[in-house]
């Protein structure tokens, strides 16, 4: 069976990782940095979804915003048109004004043309082109292995690239695609092979042409000692691809089925582990990094949503060249004491040398929160999510326009289906 969408065993390793704090720090990280209290800023919640007299509007969105022309493109995991295979709604593909001006692009069926997108669109000639986490004609998974699906942006000409089998070729392909020329890249968290603590197989990376065909099974992981389950989008730097996976790795007391890795794929599908996180009972390091990766300044960053001297999520670095690695920081979330930020799932996003990101979970409220960090590893809150009719649970990086960032949230809103905000830092 094929599961979909970031499994809530994931955050639940990750609270149950925060029983364990304290104990020696990891030792490449050195001091923590100081949390920093920001002063307000600028923010507003431009759409809710749900709230439509319509019932066939999106709800729930995941993955990041794509902007086009100025005007901006996502996905909702659900809503739109309900079938048997989706009672809450197959998904959609809407646009958004930078005003806050919402409408439907396309509303996925629930049969061979995909079900529950949650990963960022990406542009394809004139056209939008993405994953959907079920649905298509691999028979498999229940519900369908998944999908790579192009639509134009007016709606019209719909259609599926490739259906992934759920064998050999993989399974789920909860991240999105990387475009270099006219190849797509990307990944499942499940199918290909399977290997130690993946029943479902392990997950791949794939390739195929723009107009998919010819599709390349790159690399299978095969658990243990190497990944198991990327699921985010792949990064691609001169020719090489980079990207994380939640399991595998090194096997600790906190990490049963290992603490992921970050890996480097060439094009001719040879693939090696950078690192091996080692999240332990007196090593703080980080652990489960279910997001992609940011390549500044010669190195990778990234987030994982548990590990850390809290147990609640990190920002780390690694030097591609030498595999070293440091936690920049570790989120100690909640309340009116602290504010930070718990469980960040998503990549960070950079300008002006400062990254920003967000977290699922901690803030003042609990609910999630926007995040900035420095190089150094000073961090600090840009916004904490509240209660309705702000949004809540972020799950998706950030777009960057102009000095604006932008964003998703999964709940929340006027009547908690999922919101679009923007926050002006």
């Amino acid at each position: 069976m094929c599961r979909i969408a970031i499994s809530a065993a994931a955050l639940c390793l990750g609270v149950a990782a925060c029983a364990q704090r304290g104990g020696a720090s990891f030792e490449p990280q050195g001091p923590p940095a100081a949390f920093e209290r920001l002063g307000a800023s600028s923010y507003r919640v431009l759409y809710s979804f749900g709230e439509r007299e319509k019932s066939d509007d999106g709800v729930r969105p995941l993955a990041a915003l794509h902007a086009i022309a100025g005007t901006f493109y996502g996905t909702t995991q659900q809503g739109g048109v309900r079938a048997n295979r989706c009672s809450f709604g197959c998904g959609t593909v809407f646009r958004i004004s930078p005003a806050g001006v919402e409408s439907i692009v396309y509303r996925f069926k629930g049969g061979i043309d995909g079900v529950a997108p949650a990963a960022r669109l990406v542009t394809l000639g004139a056209a939008l082109a993405g994953t959907t986490t079920a649905g298509g004609a691999g028979t498999a998974c229940i519900g369908g292995c998944g999908t790579i699906f192009r639509v134009n942006t007016d709606g019209t000409k719909a259609n599926v690239l490739y259906a992934f089998t759920g064998g050999h070729d993989g399974a789920a392909p909860l991240g999105g695609l990387t475009v270099s020329g006219t190849l797509l890249y990307g990944t499942t968290e499940y199918g290909g092979k399977r290997g130690d603590g993946c029943l479902d197989g392990c997950g791949t990376v794939y390739s195929l042409h723009s107009d998919g065909s010819n599709e390349r099974i790159l690399h299978r992981f095969a658990g243990g000692s190497d990944g198991a389950n990327p699921l985010d989008t792949l990064l691609d730097v001169n020719g090489s691809l980079y990207g994380t996976t939640m399991y595998g790795g090194n096997e600790t007391a906190l990490c049963s089925h290992g603490c992921g890795t970050v890996f480097r794929v060439d094009a001719d599908g040879s693939e090696k582990i950078l690192y091996r996180f080692r999240y332990a009972l007196k090593l703080a390091d980080a652990a489960y990094p279910a997001a992609g990766l940011l390549f500044r300044h010669g190195l990778l960053y990234g987030t994982t949503l548990a590990g850390g001297t809290a147990g609640l999520g990190t920002v780390f670095v690694v030097d591609p060249s030498s595999g070293k690695e440091r936690v920049l920081h570790s989120f100690i979330c909640c309340g009116k004491a602290s504010k930070d930020g718990a469980y960040p799932v998503a990549s960070l996003v950079e300008t002006g040398g400062v990254f920003y990101g967000t977290t699922r979970g901690g803030g003042a409220d609990g609910r999630g929160t926007v995040f900035r960090i420095a190089r150094s590893g000073k961090e600090g809150v840009v916004h904490s999510f509240a209660a309705r009719p702000d949004g809540n649970q972020p799950d998706a990086s950030l777009l960057l326009s102009g000095t604006e960032l932008f964003g998703t949230t999964a709940w929340g809103g006027r009547i908690s289906e999922g919101s679009v905000f923007r926050v002006t830092p």
